[in-house]
């Protein structure tokens, strides 16, 4: 046994209690001294939207600073919410070993393509896509082309089908790492953002009110700042520590995430970045899930993650 300084007994209880489950790989059980402090908030969300609005809420009627706040979450692109949410309500963060969603490269690439349809005289744009390669570029322009025979325009989420099937975008980004299957997701959450649109116009106008909201006093990457909400993957939040955290997405199929389901020891090492994840909180912890989630470009109902299934009752309190 070893003991824990950072966080209450009641958030160590829930943390034991996931990582118990693990049988090969089983983790040193930690203890400590500390009070048992709050229950363990659990939320259930009607869908993502809400969840983000959840997460900034408490922020935002909390007493304490911003600074005492993190968002931890199993995927990259599961940012792009609360990102969004927080741009909304003006309070600052940074995103801790990345950067925000709309500044991903794999994601300005495939804007510029979109851009290029919406304007083909748009020189940055094109510059952008034609480093992707020409041959790549080429076939993007025929397919392009043919748009302009059509009586009625694709939507934008078909936009994007067309654009990652005519230059086989996918393809260049998917190298088989768990870096190329986070850029592949990160296209594919736009395709989600291009899905709540049926003008392309108007997603790329609302794209660019987003991006300008963001500011670098608001961003702080690569920088520490006790004044920001910090955002990021539970990989990145290894050895970090905030009074307040907030995990979302704790459904099946993404927290554990669906790669991860058929192996045993895949699974194992799920419980570990939960059980990781969890002991951040120094004082209190949140649990959230959706009912519905709209990721990917699809709407889809997922259960309740099995690690909060895990947490004994009376550690919890659900809202």
């Amino acid at each position: 046994m070893e003991q824990n300084y950072r966080s209450t007994s009641n958030i160590l209880s829930a943390a034991n209690a996931v990582i118990s489950k693990n049988k090969a790989h089983p983790v040193l059980n930690l203890w400590t001294k500390n009070i048992n402090g709050e229950r363990i908030t659990i939320y259930n969300a009607q869908n993502e939207i809400d969840e983000a609005n959840f997460a900034v809420d408490r922020i935002l009627n909390s007493a304490e600073g911003f600074g005492s706040f993190a968002v931890l979450y199993r995927t990259n692109a599961q940012s792009r919410t609360i990102e969004e949410a927080l741009l909304h309500n003006n309070v600052p963060y940074r995103i801790y070993g990345g950067v925000r969603f709309y500044e991903r490269k794999e994601v300005k690439d495939v804007l510029a393509y979109l851009r290029i349809i919406e304007n083909p005289l748009d020189d940055v744009s094109r510059m952008r896509v034609e480093k992707l390669g020409k041959g790549r570029f080429k076939k993007f322009l025929e397919m392009a082309d043919k748009l302009k025979n059509k009586k009625k325009m694709p939507t934008p989420a078909e936009l994007i089908d067309k654009v990652l099937e005519s230059t086989d975008y996918i393809q260049l980004l998917d190298d088989g790492t768990d870096a190329g299957l986070m850029r592949v997701e990160n296209v594919k959450e736009l395709k989600s953002v291009a899905s709540e649109y049926e003008n392309l116009q108007t997603l790329l106008e609302n794209i660019a009110l987003m991006e300008g909201k963001i500011t670098p006093e608001k961003s702080h990457e690569g920088k520490v700042d006790t004044n920001v909400v910090t955002l990021m993957t539970i990989h990145a939040a290894k050895g970090l520590e905030f009074d307040h955290v907030f995990i979302i997405g704790m459904e099946e199929g993404l927290f554990p995430h669906s790669r991860s389901m058929l192996d045993v020891s895949e699974i194992e090492e799920e419980r570990r970045l939960a059980y990781v994840g969890m002991t951040r909180a120094r004082k209190k912890l949140y649990l959230t899930y959706a009912s519905q989630r709209l990721y990917f470009g699809t709407t889809s109902s997922n259960l309740v993650s099995r690690f909060v299934i895990d947490i004994p009752e009376e550690l919890i309190s659900t809202i």
